[in-house]
């Protein structure tokens, strides 16, 4: 899928893929002879995650964290939580001083 794809279905401009990419947050697809990127279809859904995750609060590079505890293979679902859960923490203690 071209980037004009991922983008439009993943709800965000070409420039946020790119920038995504340059930041090391996505993987940067492989080329078509044509020199086109060609982006696998989970590509969407890495970019609609790290999409949320900011709306939550999380930095670029917490949400590169998270990313980076997916090739973990010793990486289970609580390590995602307890990240989670500090950022949540973080926040709640943010509010308490407003």
């Amino acid at each position: 899928m071209r980037i004009g794809e991922v983008s439009k279905q993943a709800g965000v401009r070409i420039d946020t893929v790119r920038f995504y990419e340059r930041k090391g947050l996505i993987v940067e697809p492989p080329r078509d002879p044509t020199g086109h990127r060609r982006y696998p279809p989970d590509a969407v859904t890495e970019i609609q995650f790290i999409q949320r995750a900011k709306a939550l609060g999380f930095s670029l590079s917490e949400v590169a964290e998270l990313l980076a505890l997916q090739g973990r293979p010793d990486a289970t679902c609580h390590d995602v939580k307890a990240q989670a859960e500090a950022k949540m923490a973080t926040i709640r203690e943010r509010l308490r001083d407003l």
